[in-house]
C-alpha cells in the first residue's frame, strides 16, 4: 500500500498498544473580527479517525484518491506540512487530525514561514525605488492564516519514533489502530460544521406574543432562517432556525467563550525625574517581547523579537555610563518600552498610545509592592497608573527596534544596522538619520546605514503601521499625536533576512551561545550610540554594551540549556486582570532587567529629599519604604519602571461583572480584536485499538 493502515487484535492486545499524546504541543484556535484561524475538533468530545502514515507525498495523493472516504488521521512527514497539501487535506473533508512527526533539524529547503507576506510598497509608484516591489516575508505561506476544522498536533522525534514503533508491531490480520483527538474549542458551542462551513443554530426561541412559529414549533430571530436539508446544503432533517457564520470575537466576548489576547508592557523612564518636566519632550525606544509561530508553545522568537528585547535592555544599561554626560546636554528623557502582543495588530503599542492619551482610572488603591507602597487601579485594572503623568510631555521622537540579528544561529556573523525613515520622512526624521549616519566607525560596535532612499517602513512595524494611522482622523480619537519624528532600526533593508519569521525555527540552535551573543552586543552597542545622539542631538562617543549581560539575557530567554529543559515561547497568551493572574514569569523577568538597566543607586540626592539612606533591601524592614526606590538583584535602586495592562483597545474588564466586555464605540476603529478560546480541562490525544471499549 502507498500509505500504512495499523491494525491489531483487542483480544490480543498488549498495554503496549495504546498510546497517550497529551503532552504534545497542539496548534490552537484564535479569534477575530471576521472568524477563526487555527486549529481545532469539529464537534464536542473530538472526532476518532483510523492512523495512516504519510511519509512521501505520493502517500498523501494515495489518500485522496482512496475510494473509501472514511476520516482519517494522518502521521504527517515534515517536508509534506505545505499549504499546498493542507488545504486539499481541508478540502477532502477526510482528515479527522494530522500528527505532524517535526523536526528539531531546519527545513531543507532553507526557508520555512506560516506568517502571510505582506505588501510592501505604500509608496507612489512614481516615487518608489527599485527594491520596493514585492513583498515583505517572501518566505511565508499563510500556513497561520488558515482556519483547520481538525486538530494539528507536533509531536517531537522521540514520541515520532515510539509511535513508529507501536505501528510497526500490527500485522496485517489484525483490526485497525486509530486516534482520538479531543480539541473543542468554546467558542464553537452553539455551531455546526457542515461541508467546511458553520452554521449558528439559534440557541433561544424568542417568539412575541402576536408572533406565529414557522420552524418547526419555533420563531427565527432577525438574520436566522428556517433550515434543513430540503432548503439548505446541510446534514440535519429537522428544521432549525440557523445561518451560516463563524464566530467572531465579538461574538465570543460577548458570550465569555474566549480571552482577548494580550499580557503586560514594560516601561521605564530614564530621567533624574519623574514625572520629567511639564511640555519636556520624549523620546520612546520600543521593542516587541513577543513572537509567534502556528504552534504558539514553540515560538522561540530568536530574531524576531528576542534579539530586540536583549539589545534594547543592553542599550539602556550601557547610557549609564554617560547619563550625567546626556542630563549636563540637556538631553531627552528616554522612555523604554517592551511591548506585549505586538504580532496580532500591535495590542501592547495601541494601548500605549491609548493610555498616554485618554487612561482615566475611577478607583485607586495602595498596596505594598516589593515592600513599597504602589498605587493600584482597580477600576479599570491598571498595575501601574503612572501612565497617564506622561500625558503633558509631546513624543518628539520614537525609535522601534526589530530583528537585529538573523537566525539559525548565526548571531556571531558581522552585519551592519539600518536606520529606516520611510517613504517621506519629517523633518525631525531627516535631521536624525543624518546625525546617526555621521557617527564614527567603532571597534566591536557594529556599523550603520541608510537603506534605499524612498522605502516605506516595513509593514510588520509599530512605525509602519500604528503610527501612520495615528496620523488620520480615525484614529487620532483614541491615540496620542503622531510623533515628531520616527525611525526603525533593524538588521535587514528592502527585505527580512530572517527566512524563518514566526516560525518555530526562529530560534539559537544548540551550542556556541558565546559567539552568537558577541554579534547581538555589537548591535546593542551602537544601539546605546543611536539613543545618545538622539537623546542629545550630539555626536555619540564610543559606547559598549556589557556583553555578558546580553549574554545572560539571551541565554536566559533565546535558548535552552539542555535537551530536557522545554523552550522559552515568546507566544503572548491572554491577558487577564492582576486580581486573576497579573504579569507572567517571563514578563516579571524582562521588568526586573528593564528596571535595573535604567536605575540609579539608591541614596538622597536633589529628587528624592525625602528618601532614607538606609537600605531598602534589608530584610529588617527598618528602612522607611519610598516610592520609586526598590530592591533590584539585591540592590536598593530608584527606578522609574511600570507594568502596563495591554489587552485590545475596545475589549475591558468590567469589575462588578468579573468578565470582559466590549466598548460599542471602539468596534469602528480599523484595528483587529484578537481573541483566544477557552478550553475544555479534558484536551488530548490518544492511539489505541479500533476495538478497545475501555479506552473512552
Amino acid at each position: 500500500a502507498m500509505w500504512l493502515v495499523a491494525a491489531a487484535s483487542a483480544a490480543m492486545a498488549e498495554p503496549i498498544m495504546r498510546m497517550e499524546l497529551n503532552s504534545e504541543v497542539s496548534c490552537t484556535t484564535l479569534i477575530n473580527n471576521l472568524g477563526a484561524v487555527g486549529c481545532r475538533s469539529a464537534m464536542a468530545g473530538g472526532e476518532a479517525g483510523r492512523l495512516v502514515v504519510a511519509e512521501k507525498q505520493a502517500d498523501l495523493d494515495a489518500l485522496f484518491q482512496d475510494k473509501d472516504v472514511s476520516r482519517r488521521a494522518v502521521l504527517l512527514n515534515e517536508d509534506l506540512f505545505t499549504l499546498e497539501n493542507m488545504l486539499a487535506l481541508k478540502k477532502s473533508s477526510r482528515c479527522s487530525g494530522i500528527l505532524l512527526a517535526r523536526s528539531d533539524d531546519l527545513p531543507t529547503s532553507g526557508v520555512f514561514s506560516p506568517a502571510n507576506p505582506m505588501r510592501y510598497c505604500k509608496c507612489e509608484e512614481q516615487k518608489a525605488p527599485s527594491g520596493c516591489s514585492g513583498k515583505w516575508n517572501v518566505p511565508g505561506n499563510s500556513l497561520s492564516e488558515q482556519s483547520f476544522n481538525f486538530p494539528i498536533i507536533a509531536v517531537n522525534s522521540s514520541r515520532t519514533a515510539q509511535l513508529k514503533g507501536l505501528i510497526a508491531q500490527v500485522k496485517p490480520w489484525m483490526p485497525a489502530l486509530v486516534v482520538r483527538m479531543n480539541f473543542y474549542m468554546d467558542v464553537f458551542q452553539g455551531f455546526r460544521l457542515e461541508q467546511e462551513s458553520w452554521w449558528e443554530l439559534q440557541q433561544v426561541d424568542s417568539c412575541c406574543p402576536n408572533c406565529r412559529p414557522n420552524c418547526a414549533g419555533s420563531c427565527c430571530d432577525f438574520g436566522f432562517e428556517c433550515t434543513s436539508s430540503k432548503t439548505h446544503p446541510v446534514s440535519w432533517a429537522q428544521p432549525t432556525c440557523a445561518r451560516q457564520k463563524e464566530p467572531t470575537s465579538y461574538d465570543c466576548i460577548g458570550k465569555q467563550t474566549c480571552l482577548p489576547l494580550g499580557g503586560y508592557n514594560i516601561w521605564s523612564v530614564d530621567s533624574p525625574s519623574f514625572p520629567p518636566p511639564p511640555s519636556q519632550g520624549i523620546i520612546v525606544a520600543a521593542a516587541a517581547m513577543d513572537s509567534s509561530a502556528f504552534f504558539h508553545d514553540l515560538a522561540e522568537g530568536a530574531s524576531s523579537q528576542g534579539s530586540a528585547v536583549v539589545a534594547l535592555i543592553a542599550a539602556a544599561d550601557a547610557l549609564k555610563d554617560v547619563r550625567r554626560k546626556m542630563q549636563e546636554l540637556a538631553g531627552t528623557p528616554i522612555v523604554f518600552a517592551l511591548l506585549q502582543g505586538e504580532q496580532w495588530d500591535h495590542i501592547g503599542s495601541r494601548k500605549l498610545l491609548s493610555d498616554i492619551a485618554n487612561f482615566s482610572c475611577r478607583k485607586i488603591k495602595t498596596s505594598p509592592s516589593n515592600g513599597l507602597p504602589n498605587d493600584v487601579c482597580v477600576d479599570p485594572p491598571m498595575l501601574s497608573p503612572e501612565i497617564v503623568q506622561l500625558r503633558d510631555n509631546p513624543i518628539d521622537f520614537v525609535l522601534e527596534v526589530d530583528q537585529l540579528t538573523s537566525a539559525g544561529g548565526e548571531l556571531g556573523e558581522s552585519q551592519g544596522l539600518f536606520f529606516h525613515t520611510g517613504c517621506s520622512p519629517s523633518d525631525s526624521s531627516v535631521k536624525a538619520r543624518e546625525l546617526v549616519l555621521k557617527q564614527a566607525s567603532v571597534p566591536g560596535v557594529a556599523g550603520v546605514a541608510s537603506p534605499d532612499e524612498g522605502l516605506p517602513f516595513p509593514p510588520s512595524t509599530i512605525v509602519g503601521s500604528v503610527l501612520e494611522e495615528a496620523t488620520g482622523q480615525q484614529e487620532a480619537r483614541k491615540l496620542a499625536k503622531a510623533p515628531k519624528g520616527r525611525a526603525l532600526l533593524a538588521g535587514y533593508s528592502s527585505h527580512f533576512t530572517n527566512p524563518f519569521y514566526q516560525s518555530r525555527f526562529d530560534k539559537i540552535q544548540s551550542g556556541g551561545a558565546e559567539l552568537r551573543a558577541e554579534g547581538l552586543c555589537r548591535a546593542a552597542s551602537r544601539l546605546s550610540m543611536v539613543l545618545y545622539s538622539l537623546s542629545t542631538g550630539a555626536e555619540a562617543p564610543a559606547l559598549h554594551a556589557n556583553c555578558t549581560l546580553v549574554r545572560e539575557l539571551a541565554g536566559k530567554i533565546m535558548w535552552k540549556h539542555s535537551e530536557q529543559e522545554a523552550p522559552s515561547s515568546s507566544y503572548t497568551s491572554v491577558y487577564q486582570p492582576p486580581t486573576l493572574r497579573g504579569p507572567s514569569e517571563r514578563e516579571r523577568f524582562l521588568f526586573e532587567q528593564l528596571a535595573m538597566a535604567t536605575s540609579a543607586p539608591g541614596e538622597v540626592n536633589e529628587t528624592s529629599k525625602e528618601a532614607s539612606a538606609c537600605d531598602c533591601c534589608d530584610p529588617s524592614g527598618s528602612c522607611q519604604p519610598v516610592k520609586h526606590f526598590r530592591c533590584l538583584q539585591g540592590k536598593c535602586v530608584r527606578s522609574f519602571a511600570f507594568f502596563q495592562d495591554a489587552l485590545p483597545l475596545g475589549v475591558a474588564w468590567d469589575v462588578n461583572q468579573s468578565q470582559f466586555v466590549l466598548s460599542q464605540g471602539d468596534r469602528n476603529m480599523s484595528h483587529v480584536v484578537w481573541t483566544e478560546s477557552n478550553w475544555q480541562l479534558n484536551l488530548g490525544a490518544m492511539v489505541y485499538l479500533e476495538e478497545e471499549t475501555t479506552v473512552e
